[in-house]
């Protein structure tokens, strides 16, 4: 009896630190996403980060880029919560601030820790891609080679582009769709896997590689795609 006591003791342990670790390992949602959620977006650089109460943090953010309700090179103050799957915060840290109104203040959005390069390449195209279909992305581990991009609707039309230096990519006006996204890498490299962070579309989740993207009125698209030797 004991022996079955413990064991049960010790499931129940290992159960809880599973559960844990998945509520840890959940992404957060796409850029896109909470974008539209937010009162405040922007791009800051944290001056202070003091300890308020008890899993909260009182930041004092400079405003570097801002994308929507606030200015760039004003001193914001934001409510952030903290528990123990939050990254820790500190005076000097380059992050994407996405927050909400709560009364006077701001409240930083609850388990945002999104890619930088992804969520600017998304906000630097909104103005360009008002009312568009926006298709963007991001090829990594290519050592800065450009990276050969055929993208195809399911009724078999093309349209082919190279990434930039920097390994993004950018389309427009794509017809409302489902297009397949076919990846030429350099010599020596293949697609190890594909993600896509989107807006107003149907697939909005890890995908398998090629990637595929459904494009409905107004989509804004981004895709992360990663290159791996051999």
């Amino acid at each position: 009896m004991a022996v079955l006591m413990l064991r049960l003791a010790l499931a129940t342990v290992c159960y809880a630190l599973l559960v844990r670790a998945d509520v840890c390992r959940v992404a957060a949602l796409p850029g896109a996403q909470y974008y539209y959620w937010s009162s405040a977006v922007f791009l800051g650089s944290v001056e202070a980060a003091e300890e308020d109460a008890v899993h909260a943090q009182v930041l004092r953010v400079r405003v570097l880029e801002a994308f929507k309700g606030v200015k760039a090179g004003e001193v914001v103050e934001l409510l952030r919560r903290v528990d123990t799957c939050s990254p820790a915060y500190s005076a000097g840290d380059q992050r994407m601030f996405y927050a909400a109104r709560d009364g006077k203040g701001l409240r930083a959005l609850a388990g945002v820790t999104l890619n930088l390069e992804e969520d600017l390449l998304f906000l630097r195209g909104l103005p360009s891609s008002a009312g568009r279909n926006r298709l963007a992305g991001m090829v990594t581990g290519a050592e800065g080679e450009a990276v050969l991009i055929t993208v195809r609707s399911s009724k078999g039309a093309e349209r082919r582009i190279a990434t930039n230096r920097d390994g993004t990519f950018e389309l427009y006006d794509l017809e409302p769709d489902a297009y397949t996204l076919i990846v030429e890498p350099p010599a020596g490299r293949t697609v190890a896997s594909s993600r896509i962070a989107a807006y107003a579309i149907t697939e909005a989740r890890a995908v398998a590689v090629p990637p595929v993207v459904r494009m409905e009125r107004d989509s804004l698209a981004s895709v992360r795609i990663v290159c791996v030797p051999k």
